[in-house]
């Protein structure tokens, strides 16, 4: 069964009558087990996969590293970057070794990633596509992609979805909200070193607002 709730301080609320109407079929005073994910965007996602592209396109033939680039596809730069990254699982061979597997990235409810954890496997992309592919800041390669268009995606935390813009390597702009009744007063047109930190922001806003509504 799946439920829309919006955080107001450590309390989970219904999003809409409906879910309210599946929270009553819950058995009452008894422990339930809830599995919590922050939807991903599209967007942003999109975005992701034009970076590599784009890096693909105007990566050095060597790396940093001296070692030749030679990654054909987004896809094989991206099993590489989660590797990277630690986004990996240990998997033991028959005969005793173990070698990691890169994870998915994908939106499946299961096996993916949510928005949250997404964005701050973005930031550690961006960040080993700088020092380990191209040798010089990335942010060069995502200004191109944000002349092309592909720009800006929405963000949906604690009830609140805003839109921002990335406005180069580790900084990102809260540019308008776009639904939810908490005052981003400090926050929208504000830079930030990452969408998590915008995330936390939030919150932390919502949570504060919450606190002084209950006296």
């Amino acid at each position: 069964m799946k439920i829309w709730v919006i955080r107001r301080g450590d309390i989970l609320i219904p999003e809409n009558p409906s879910d309210s109407e599946k929270i009553q079929k819950l058995p009452e005073g008894k422990p339930v087990e809830v599995t919590v994910r922050v939807p991903r965007s599209l967007p942003m996602s999109r975005f992701y996969w034009a970076v590599l592209d784009a890096v693909i396109e105007h990566m050095p033939d060597v790396n940093p590293h001296g070692v030749p680039n030679l990654f054909g596809t987004s896809k094989d730069l991206n099993e590489a970057i989660k590797l990277t990254c630690g986004y990996a699982k240990r998997v033991l061979n028959f005969d005793g070794t173990v070698m990691m597997v890169p994870r998915s990235i994908s939106f499946d409810k299961e096996k993916g990633m949510d928005q949250i954890e997404f964005a701050e496997f973005f930031e550690k992309a961006m960040q080993a596509i700088s020092e380990h592919v191209l040798g010089y800041d990335v942010d060069k390669i995502i200004h191109e992609v944000l002349r092309g268009g592909r720009y800006p995606f929405d963000l949906d935390v604690a009830g609140v979805k805003v839109r921002i813009e990335p406005r180069g390597r580790y900084r990102w702009r809260v540019t308008k909200k776009l639904k939810g009744i908490c005052d981003l007063a400090g926050i929208i047109g504000d830079d930030f070193s990452d969408v998590v930190s915008i995330a936390k922001a939030i919150e932390a806003r919502c949570a504060k607002e919450n606190r002084q509504e209950g006296g």
